[in-house]
């Protein structure tokens, strides 16, 4: 900030995504089963080492959970429970010719609500292509829709694990 700062030009749909994320990061490392992990050299990683590693961990897919066609992969979001929040985007799948991006929160699928993340990857499963997904990025909302494609391309998404 600066002391040329002035209201009219506080992003304030970024500062509540930002409330948003530091809260359920906080609210899950406090109420959650599972401790962060830390590695002791992750402060000699560079750049692009952080970024192969958050790209590895992004697609942790549960055994037990068919594949989906999305991809995406998403995380809960507690204080916003009706919605998924996008962690990763699958590059040349049909969320990312979509237009998605990580940090888009979604609210419908294909004009329903959902009440949580099982809900949703259960309508993503099931429902008829395309996809429709009401998306919502820095406070604007819009309609994304996901035309599956032929092959592999059907199997990319995954669900983070809590």
């Amino acid at each position: 900030h600066q002391p040329t700062d002035v209201p009219a030009s506080i992003n304030r749909e970024g500062m509540m995504r930002v409330a948003r994320l530091a809260f359920s990061t906080v609210d899950e490392m406090a109420d959650g089963s599972v401790r962060p992990r830390f590695r002791k050299l992750a402060k000699f990683d560079d750049d692009e080492s952080r970024r192969r590693m958050e790209s590895a961990d992004a697609l942790i897919i549960r055994a037990n959970d068919p594949p989906l066609r999305m991809g995406i992969a998403w995380h809960f979001d507690e204080c916003e429970p009706d919605t998924v929040v996008v962690c990763n985007v699958v590059p040349g799948s049909p969320a990312a010719l979509a237009g998605l991006h990580t940090g888009d929160r979604v609210y419908r699928i294909n004009n329903r609500d959902f009440a949580n993340d099982a809900v949703f990857a259960q309508l993503a499963r099931s429902l008829p292509d395309p996809l429709e997904l009401i998306v919502e990025r820095d406070g604007r909302y819009r309609v994304a829709v996901l035309k599956p494609t032929s092959g592999d391309a059907k199997k990319l998404v995954g669900r983070r694990e809590p």
